[in-house]
């Protein structure tokens, strides 16, 4: 095909894959979705790839009109179309290294480093050249030819490394698709595949990666609200146990004729705490973390009034202007009470803490109770057995993470005690 001709089907293909992207990501802005960090990143990328196929087409468009590729406008183009490459590929990197760590919190940082490194490295080559120096050298023939293609390659190892976190094969194999197209367009343009047939790879992946993300998110979302409710029925029946209750009224009893002026004073708690849980169970986002720990305060005054002096709670609060969802702390607090210090015949110390980093607000319960082994929380049998662990900490966790896409954090030794960290991004939090 003439060398005319084929800058003018490249021209078009790429304003077409640019009009289109341009528009798919204006209609993806307009959607009322969570928007959660992996897809910001994805945004970026988007933009990125727009902003590669405009300065593409403009360059064929100056190669159309026999421009000199010295002119000011040409090696413009050129420059640009070298950092939205680079940027398009480090940006992909980061979002599949933020996506998977949705499920795997240690996902390694190396491919992003390398891939920030490559960017970093490209964009000087580029302009070194500009300034009328060229380096020579295998690594500066990788950094300017095959440097995007290496990124790819990153990509992939992250994908095959972490196939097993995602949660469905369908989900892993079309995050599969942004980086094996354009490896697979370079090697047809390296056997000399017509170029013009193989430019639009990166518009048809980043397509339908969008649109799987989002009708994923969407189908997310609605299991989400259903499997709110369903916890917020747990959560009752798990807050107002019958044998807390009991155990309760008969303090409360035995206290009638012993110490009445007590006895009043523990209905009032009782009443209260009762009354401040109905209100957290009826609140649909999140709630003030002072509202939150006025529950806790109820509650661990009733259990003190039963186990007196065996039982020492503190609180090291260092922060409380944030919110979080209704129920995180007080079902922490009474894990830390009962499975943990008053399991030890000299009861024990629980403490809660609070404090805020650059990124968190972040909320930790201690205790020097009997800790218990993590690995009991992965097995099936033992989690039956235990039944305060998942209707505890693993609804705490999911509703963490379904309503202010938070995070919870155990670590426990047996003999030693137990802590439980409830991460709450700065980003996602609501104030109420």
């Amino acid at each position: 095909m003439p060398q005319h001709t084929m800058h003018l089907v490249d021209l078009s293909l790429e304003l077409f894959g640019a009009c289109v992207l341009l528009a798919t990501f204006v209609g993806t802005l307009r959607m009322n979705q969570k928007s959660e960090r992996w897809n910001r990143y994805f945004h970026f990328m988007m933009i990125s790839a727009i902003i590669l196929l405009s300065m593409n087409s403009l360059q064929d468009l100056l190669e159309l009109n026999e421009y000199d590729p010295s002119h000011p406008l040409y090696i413009a183009c050129g420059t640009m179309v070298t950092m939205s490459y680079h940027l398009t590929y480090t940006l992909f990197v980061a979002f599949i290294t933020v996506y998977i760590r949705q499920y795997n919190e240690k996902v390694s940082d190396i491919p992003l480093f390398c891939s920030n490194l490559i960017f970093l490295l490209a964009s000087l080559l580029r302009v070194s050249t500009l300034a009328g120096f060229l380096p020579e050298g295998p690594g500066f023939f990788f950094i300017g030819r095959v440097s995007g293609q290496f990124i790819a390659l990153l990509t992939c190892h992250l994908l095959l490394r972490y196939r097993k976190d995602f949660e469905t094969w369908q989900e892993w194999a079309m995050l599969s698709i942004v980086p094996v197209l354009p490896i697979l367009s370079s090697i047809l343009r390296a056997v000399g595949f017509p170029r013009y047939l193989v430019p639009m790879e990166g518009v048809i992946s980043l397509i339908f990666v969008n649109n799987f993300l989002h009708n994923n998110q969407e189908i997310k979302m609605r299991q989400q609200a259903d499997q709110l409710e369903t916890q917020k029925l747990q959560l009752m029946v798990s807050q107002i146990q019958p044998h807390f209750t009991f155990n309760v009224l008969n303090a409360i009893y035995v206290l009638c004729d012993t110490n009445p002026a007590q006895a009043r004073e523990m209905i009032d708690a009782f009443s209260q705490y009762l009354r401040a849980n109905l209100d957290s169970l009826s609140s649909v986002d999140v709630i003030p973390f002072p509202r939150e720990l006025e529950l806790v305060e109820h509650y661990v005054y009733l259990e003190k009034m039963r186990f007196g002096e065996d039982l020492v709670v503190n609180y090291e609060l260092q922060c409380k202007d944030f919110s979080l969802p209704p129920l995180t702390i007080q079902p922490l607090m009474e894990n830390a009470i009962k499975h943990g210090v008053m399991k030890k015949p000299q009861g024990g110390t629980v403490t809660l803490r609070s404090w805020e980093t650059t990124d968190f607000y972040v909320i930790t319960v201690s205790d020097d109770g009997v800790g218990f082994n993590i690995a009991d929380l992965r097995n099936p049998a033992v989690r039956a057995a235990r039944k305060h662990v998942p209707v505890g900490l693993k609804n705490v966790r999911y509703r963490l993470r379904a309503i202010c896409n938070g995070n919870l954090v155990v670590e426990s030794t047996p003999g030693t005690g137990t802590t439980v960290k409830v991460l709450i991004p700065k980003a996602k939090e609501v104030s109420q």
